[in-house]
């Protein structure tokens, strides 16, 4: 009797963001492009990030490239293939002035800075971690603290929601989303799957379909609350 060989099943931690089902969609899409057996956990970022550097999963998504900086301190590889570019927004309390540059550089100004856990470390600077995208917004309306930084497509359907008289936003950096590997796996079989996967979405135009709507969201659009 012939034996069968089943196909490696992969196991991805996906971050729970406002952007979830874009990523999940994606996902999806490229186990069914590359015939690959995907095992996708929904979690919180903090956790996703911890469960690769962990070895306790294949692969996290998505990660951030900010600087060059930011990479030796992970304990993980990222892929060899950009997701795709997108704006993170600073957005700050209304008549104060917030040195971008400054901030990037250390913040020696040492401005009460909020940022999403998963990327709290990775500004140029440590900021606050951030307990939900709303109360950060809400403690920056009241003057609790001067800013909060996260990505445009995560933090704008909330912030127009809130309708926030005391906040103003503008543009912090354009920064490339990845998805993480386990550390060694970069040029891996995971890797190259992934790679080739993107490319025929691209090329039959599945890709433009699962995520060119988050693309589109992710340009910097400058407008205030």
């Amino acid at each position: 009797m012939a034996m069968t060989i089943r196909p490696q099943e992969y196991q991805v931690a996906l971050k729970e963001l406002p952007t979830t089902q874009f990523y999940l969609d994606l996902l999806n899409a490229l186990a069914s492009e590359m015939s690959m057996k995907l095992d996708i956990k929904i979690v919180p970022s903090a956790r996703a990030d911890y469960l690769v550097t962990a070895n306790r999963v294949d692969m996290d998504v998505p990660v951030l490239d900010v600087e060059d900086f930011a990479r030796p301190s992970r304990q993980c590889d990222y892929g060899s293939t950009i997701l795709y570019e997108s704006a993170f927004v600073l957005f700050s309390v209304k008549g104060k002035t917030i040195d971008i540059k400054s901030l990037k550089e250390g913040n020696s100004r040492r401005y009460s800075i909020e940022a999403d856990i998963a990327i709290a470390d990775q500004l140029g600077f440590s900021a606050s971690p951030s307990t939900t995208i709303e109360g950060s917004l809400v403690k920056v309306n009241e003057g609790k603290i001067d800013g909060f930084i996260f990505s445009q497509t995560s933090t704008d359907p909330i912030a127009r929601r809130l309708s926030l008289p005391n906040v103003k936003r503008q543009l912090y950096a354009n920064f490339y989303l990845y998805y993480a590997l386990k550390k060694g796996e970069r040029g891996g079989t995971l890797d190259r799957l992934i790679t080739e996967g993107i490319n025929k979405l691209k090329g039959n135009g599945k890709y433009e379909q699962t995520m060119g709507k988050l693309i589109a969201a992710a340009k910097y659009n400058d407008w205030q609350p």
